[in-house]
């Protein structure tokens, strides 16, 4: 049976090896082929299964209740860190728009100044262009 939130400390120590777990090495078939061979007397021939199962069961039934406790006695700064981090993010939006509304209005001022200019400097060189050969030929 699962302490009662009022009871558990905040670095009580569990039967269940996390360290093990969240290990790199952690082999899920190594662990149940352990679980197996220790719950079993290796000279039976029926292999029992639902001592090794209960006790999966019951250490992730112990695992979510810790889960459910860390993260019920932490709401309250679980949910101002989400809050801050969604108003900087707010802010952060808010400023990229506001920088990416300069950015087009900078392309747009400089597509007018430039790249239209261009393109009509072009038109007027080839209108040239056409009137030396023009002028060449005759």
């Amino acid at each position: 049976m699962a302490a009662e939130p009022s009871t558990i400390q905040p670095d009580e120590p569990s039967y269940i090896d996390y360290e093990s777990f969240l290990s790199p090495d952690f082999s899920p078939a190594q662990f149940a082929n352990t679980l197996v061979v220790s719950t079993n007397n290796p000279n039976d021939t029926p292999l029992d299964l639902s001592t090794p199962l209960s006790r999966v069961l019951f250490d992730a039934q112990e695992v979510d209740s810790h889960i459910d406790l860390l993260t019920t006695r932490s709401a309250v700064p679980l949910l101002e860190y989400t809050r801050a981090q969604n108003e900087a993010s707010q802010r952060i939006v808010s400023e990229l728009d506001t920088q990416i509304k300069s950015l087009d209005d900078s392309y747009k001022q400089l597509e007018r100044e430039v790249i239209d200019k261009h393109a009509e400097a072009d038109e007027v060189r080839q209108v040239a262009l056409r009137l030396w050969e023009t002028l060449r030929l005759g």
